[in-house]
């Protein structure tokens, strides 16, 4: 039945689509979208539902937070937001400037980005992965 299921969900065989893993949203600490505030988040979103259609997959990107994520994620599930989107990931970033040891001229550090399952929900992110974490 299953692959019964997936011929017809595709039933061209393979398609490609635009994924970009590193949008920041308003929320995010270092942005300049002008603030967190609900007239700013309205453009935003509404730019997104504008993207060429063949962008399907955006991870929503931070430094040590989810929450430019979670609010996407509110207005696409509770919302109807976004439709044209097929799926939003979670992804945290950090700076990390032990490591770098080589001098990239003002910007010592390297930066990581950790991309997280859908499945996993924001709060299980919070306790098993963020609140974990000790930072320097």
């Amino acid at each position: 039945m299953k692959s019964l299921e997936r011929r017809t969900l595709y039933p061209r065989g393979s398609e490609w689509g635009k994924w970009d893993l590193h949008v920041h949203t308003p929320a995010s600490i270092i942005n300049s979208f002008g603030g967190d505030h609900n007239d700013i988040w309205e453009k935003y979103i509404t730019d997104l539902e504008a993207l060429p259609t063949e962008f399907k997959v955006l991870g929503i990107n931070d430094y040590w937070f989810l929450d430019g994520y979670e609010r996407l994620l509110k207005e696409k599930k509770e919302n109807g937001r976004l439709s044209n989107i097929d799926l939003l990931l979670p992804v945290i970033e950090f700076r990390i400037d032990q490591l770098s040891g080589v001098e990239f001229g003002k910007n010592n550090n390297i930066d990581m980005h950790v991309i997280f399952s859908n499945e996993l929900s924001p709060e299980c992110i919070k306790t098993q992965f963020l609140n974990r974490l000790n930072a320097d």
